[in-house]
């Protein structure tokens, strides 16, 4: 266990209970850096306290000067090798940071450098003179630099830094005679060896705080390295300053912090309290929004996420893959717990709904499409004709073309639509049941007065007599209402003349060009959310 202290009011520090790190999460703007600042300099910790600015240059320096590592180590934490004991924080803001803690640009790679080198020296002089004396029974030390070797053969395991008369070389692998000089690593590699060195150089039971730790590096790469530098450096406690949601999501036991703003004297935060009712790595992503919220089905390159933020410019489009999740966060993030946080609603596909169901989810902030699936609204008239237009096709004649190319899909899947639907009503029968912790037989008995009272042999025939109705009225719009066939967008498609997938896709390059037309052709299909 360790502490924090962190600031609201610069004047009034707050204590955290760290038990492993601290992720602080702010959109650019918020804070981050100059809460930093503030910890490393101002706080009642800051003689603890190394922090590693996002703005650095990662230029590998190719001879450095030996010198006693402990000089050097000042050099490097505080940028004086004498600074005055009773005022270091002074002394970290005047010379580490130039009187500019916030802004200044950090050139201390050959400090960083200085330090390995010097303190592997120093180290080496040392197990000589011991192995002298004792004969060569003295186990061989470990250098900070030896350390650094070691944790870049973990995160990079296809490469290795070669140490040798204190110049550090890069190959392949060992077998590999092609070595390079370090200081033609490529950015990644640089910032790699940079942000180990300095976690290394870092001082005993300190507080290492990582402005954007995840620049330059391949999200394959972060884990294994901030996992590895956690492990070696547990001594220390690490702070985090990320607007990266995925980076933050990743550290899985941190105490999470959202940093809401800052006005210049005073910063706006709050500790992230863990949620069971909606993933963790989601709630990050919607803490820095200001928009409405719009769970949607589907994963972000979907049909479904693609339309709606074009129809919905002013909310934040969040897809959760399947309806079940947008009926879950969009309850979860409504309730008491974030009410006064968030305004969300949900929109869903109407599948196979009963209308009592579709009641009941909008209760719940959830709409429903008044079409079978997302893809239907591609098929609707106005949307046709639209489309037809934009090809310089005969309007009319395109859309009878579809209407009857998609009745005759229709009528071919009667049966299989009667069976789907069905099913789904049986399923919506035995959910209404509310739960119980009764004894087996009560529940068993429950369940079966349940289908009893329902006469499933009439519900297959009201369902029938439905669909038959669709063909014998001719109803078009009804029939998209109830037909659950996500490919029907590649028979309209066929009927432009397009190969399948080509429709989707020129329709949405046509919305982004005329977004005005089509939202009119489509403002009587999705609903208006508040």
């Amino acid at each position: 266990m360790d502490t924090l202290y962190l600031a609201k009011d610069p004047n009034q520090p707050v204590e955290i209970e760290v038990n492993d790190c601290v992720v602080i999460v702010g959109s650019n703007g918020a804070g981050k850096t100059r809460l930093g600042c503030w910890v490393d300099i101002d706080s009642p910790q800051s003689e603890r306290v190394h922090r590693i600015s996002a703005q650095r240059d990662l230029d590998f320096p190719q001879e450095v000067m030996i010198t006693n590592p402990e000089a050097a180590q000042k050099e490097l934490l505080i940028g004086s090798q004498k600074p005055k004991k009773k005022k270091l924080n002074e002394a970290k803001a005047k010379h580490r940071w130039g009187a500019n803690p916030a802004t200044s640009f950090l050139f201390d790679f050959y400090e960083v450098m200085t330090y390995l080198l010097s303190d592997h020296a120093a180290v080496s002089a040392e197990y000589l003179k011991e192995s002298r004396k004792k004969k060569g029974k003295v186990r061989p030390p470990i250098s900070k630099l030896d350390t650094l070797l070691q944790i870049w053969k973990e995160v990079l395991p296809g490469k290795e830094l070669l140490l040798e008369n204190l110049t550090i070389n890069t190959c392949l692998n060992l077998s590999d005679n092609l070595a390079y000089d370090s200081s033609q690593m490529s950015d990644g590699e640089r910032v790699i060896f940079y942000l180990i060195g300095q976690c290394l150089s870092a001082p005993k039971n300190g507080i290492i705080i990582l402005d954007e730790p995840e620049n330059h590096l391949h999200k394959s790469l972060q884990v294994t390295l901030w996992q590895t530098l956690r492990a070696v450096r547990s001594d220390c406690l690490f702070v985090f300053l990320t607007h990266d949601i995925e980076f933050a999501a990743a550290q899985t036991s941190a105490v999470k912090i959202w940093l809401k703003s800052y006005n210049g004297t005073q910063w706006d935060w709050e500790i992230i309290e863990p949620d069971q009712s909606i993933p963790e790595a989601l709630l990050l992503k919607l803490l820095g929004t200001k928009r409405p919220i719009l769970f949607v089905e589907g994963v972000e390159e979907s049909l479904d996420a693609a339309i709606y933020r074009l129809f919905y410019p002013n909310k934040l489009i969040v897809p959760v893959e399947s309806c079940q999740k947008v009926i879950e966060y969009t309850k979860s993030v409504r309730a008491e717990t974030f009410e006064h946080r968030f305004e969300a609603t949900g929109l869903v596909d109407r599948d196979r709904r009963t209308d009592a169901e579709i009641n009941s989810l909008q209760e719940s902030g959830v709409f429903v499409l008044p079409v079978a699936e997302v893809e239907n609204l591609y098929c609707v008239p106005e949307v046709v004709i639209l489309m037809a237009h934009k090809f310089s096709l005969d309007a009319d004649q395109t859309l009878q073309k579809v209407v009857t190319a998609i009745f005759e899909r229709f009528i071919k899947e009667t049966d299989t639509q009667i069976a789907l639907r069905l099913h789904q009503e049986i399923k919506f029968l035995v959910a209404g049941q509310k739960e119980s912790t009764a004894p087996a037989q009560t529940i068993i008995e429950i369940y079966q007065k349940a289908l009893l009272n329902s006469d499933i042999t009439q519900l297959s025939e009201d369902i029938k007599r439905l669909f038959e109705r669709i063909v014998e009225e001719s109803n078009y719009l009804k029939l998209l209402k109830y037909y659950n066939r996500k490919k029907l967008i590649d028979t309209v498609g066929s009927c432009l003349g397009l190969r399948n997938g080509e429709y989707s896709k020129s329709f949405l390059r046509f919305y982004k060009q005329d977004g005005d037309s089509f939202s009119q052709a489509l403002k009587g299909y999705l609903p208006t959310i508040s």
